[in-house]
């Protein structure tokens, strides 16, 4: 009944957590100690202090986090691979597969993302005592390999020829070379010789296979162990000859005793565990169960081990086809997740419960399913609360939401209308003084009235300039060489003495596009590269045919464009320029779009920016099929700024 639990072990393990934030460090030292209890915690808040204390503390394994100040948790990771050979798990809340792949590399065994459920804890205690176990096993099978190599010789009559160190260390000679010519029968007690004799006689009568027996062994120093040898008859050099394995049998009953009393250590683990553990063979007939288990159930063990699970009483009628479904779906290899059941305990309380099932193997081809149960009938209770508060938390930030969306949507038109105003003020301040000079001075009458169309030229052009940029408008196609119009806009953008232009348009380039709103696209774009170089600096246009794509680059190497800004650069109203509107780039964008092409940025703060611009001859619509997209004008976040 206890070889399904070979793996496990009832001794502590000494855990050092490193992280630089106290409450990761308080939070997984709080979360383990609850979930494995045989798991003591130790903390250090830098790489630093984890390094002295795994100088003057021995520890089971090390759990850190990559990203700290002063040494990073992979240089730790390094650091200890240069000294210790503990185990190390990366548990860290950044990074991807390449820091995953770099941990690897400097000798981590085992990395983990940090999350918030408690369940992940269970996770991270499962994954140290895991590592733990693996490398005290690797270091169990090296001791087991170096302490039980056998000795070896070869025979020829009863004259040693051959023997290997392992013969020398074990007869008490310093040297195999010792026991070359000496006969083999001598050290061998005398109530065996005359068997050992036999045997050999045997063998030179062409007698195969092998021969086992124990006998006394003297060895040099005068002592008596017990050894077992195994024999064979081989052919060496051409003559027939003894192959012998020799090993001290005190040592094997030595370690056979040590896995008695570590099976007894893991059966007295199995009996304390908390949580409930069940074993079933291949017919559904309980074979075990532990304390906790009946505790569980209320039942005792002798109403429930030698009968069937599904005549003991804690399945119901109803459930009975899930939990045949689960056991089936295992013996065949398909069920990996743990399971969750209702059960009906002796005195009729209903709980939910949580297994974890496997198939382990008894003896030869003989397998038992193993089931640990733990109680989540709590578990379920207060999920069950926190899903009906999050529906009412989803209820008040829905309505929430549009309450400041509403808000938003005032801000913004209280926005418009602010740049509105401030935009007319000027031309309505001439007007209201051309007027009063007119009443007072009528010999000036023409000289105001000129001021007064000009003031209201100048209105409407700002308001139809403000109506063009905010809705959109049907496109009017026409075949239009690109490169012209670009050319045609560079000849009309005036430059700045300290800005010098250079072009690389190419050949001809005929599509069928809006002639004059592409213009105003290529005008905003070289206008904004000019603002962005008020000390000067290098505007580069280029145009080219790639395939079914032209693609236009306005490259400057100014300021460049902040981080932050990038995301909301294309919003309407968003403007790093004192005197801008912030509708240029989102007339640039919508623009674009309608023409069925895209625009991209690319910017490093103090080395510049390049606009992209990529048009699809194939996504071009005709005339009469397309029109520019209308975007209404959304609310946006009043803090971000964006170069426009």
């Amino acid at each position: 009944m206890q070889t399904p639990l070979l793996g496990a072990s009832s001794s502590q393990i000494r855990v050092l957590h490193v992280d630089d934030e106290n409450y990761q460090l308080e939070t997984v030292k709080m979360f383990l100690g609850q979930m494995d209890s045989s798991l003591q915690i130790h903390s250090a808040d830098s790489a630093q202090e984890a390094l002295r204390r795994l100088d003057e503390i021995g520890f089971d394994c090390v759990v850190t986090d990559s990203n700290m100040p002063g040494m990073n948790g992979l240089e730790l990771v390094k650091r200890i691979r240069e000294k210790f050979s503990v185990p190390i798990i990366l548990y860290t809340g950044q990074g991807g597969e390449e820091v995953a792949e770099k941990a690897f590399a400097l000798g981590v065994d085992d990395y983990i993302r940090k999350e918030f459920e408690a369940s992940h804890y269970q996770l991270l205690s499962k994954r140290i005592r895991a590592v733990v176990e693996k490398r005290r096993m690797e270091k169990l099978y090296l001791s087991v390999a170096e302490d039980t190599r056998d000795a070896l010789s070869i025979s020829i009559g009863n004259t040693i020829v051959y023997a290997n160190q392992a013969l020398a260390d074990l007869v008490g000679v310093k040297s195999p070379q010792e026991l070359l010519g000496e006969d083999a029968i001598n050290r061998i007690g005398p109530e065996m010789r005359l068997f050992v004799n036999a045997i050999a006689l045997q063998g030179w009568n062409n007698e195969t296979g092998s021969r086992s027996y124990e006998y006394d062994l003297r060895r040099g120093d005068g002592r008596v162990m017990r050894v077992e040898t195994s024999a064979s008859f081989i052919d060496y050099n051409g003559v027939r000859a003894v192959l012998s394995f020799t090993r001290d049998i005190t040592e094997r009953k030595e370690m056979e005793e040590a896995r008695r009393k570590s099976e007894e250590k893991f059966r007295s683990l199995v009996n304390l565990a908390p949580d409930g553990i069940v074993t079933l063979n291949m017919r559904g007939i309980i074979t075990f169960v532990n304390p906790s288990f009946l505790r569980l159930t209320g039942y005792s063990e002798g109403e429930i081990v030698g009968r069937s699970f599904l005549d003991v009483g804690t399945m119901r009628y109803a459930d009975l086809a899930a939990n045949l479904k689960a056991f089936t779906n295992l013996i065949r290899g398909q069920l990996t997740q743990p399971i969750e059941f209702p059960w009906v305990k002796k005195d009729g309380t209903m709980c939910w419960g949580e297994a974890h099932l496997n198939l382990v193997k008894i003896t030869g081809e003989k397998r038992e399913l193993i089931a640990v149960v733990r109680d989540i009938t709590e578990k379920k209770r207060l999920l069950g609360e926190l899903q009906s508060y999050s529906k009412e938390l989803e209820n008040l930030v829905r309505e929430r939401t549009q309450k400041l969306l509403d808000s938003e949507k005032m801000i913004t038109a209280a926005r418009v209308s602010s740049m509105v105003g401030h935009d007319l003020r000027g031309p309505l301040n001439t007007i209201k003084n051309a007027v009063f000079i007119m009443q007072t001075q009528p010999d000036k009458s023409v000289e105001m009235l000129r001021l007064i169309n000009g003031a209201v030229d100048t209105s409407t052009h700002l308001l139809d300039e403000l109506k063009g940029m905010t809705r959109g408008t049907p496109l009017k196609f026409e075949e239009t060489d690109v490169t012209g119009l670009i050319k045609s806009v560079i000849r009309e953008t005036p430059l700045p003495p300290a800005v010098s232009i250079e072009t690389d348009l190419g050949a001809k380039c005929v599509l069928k596009v809006d002639r004059i709103k592409m213009s105003r696209v290529f005008d905003n774009l070289l206008r904004n590269a000019v603002d962005a170089m008020p000390e000067g600096g290098r505007l580069h246009i280029s145009a080219r045919s790639s395939g079914d794509d032209v693609l236009i680059q306005v490259r400057d190497t100014g300021v460049g464009i902040p981080e932050s800004m990038m995301e909301s650069l294309f919003k309407p109203f968003v403007t790093t320029k004192e005197s801008g509107t912030g509708l240029g780039l989102n007339f640039c964008k919508r623009t674009v779009e309608a023409h069925g092409g895209e625009i991209t940025v690319e910017s490093r703060p103090g080395e510049g920016s390049v606009f992209t611009i990529r048009l699809d001859r194939a996504r071009i619509a005709p005339p009469e099929t397309r029109s520019e997209a209308e975007e209404p004008l959304r609310p946006i976040p009043l803090s971000g700024d964006s170069d426009n």
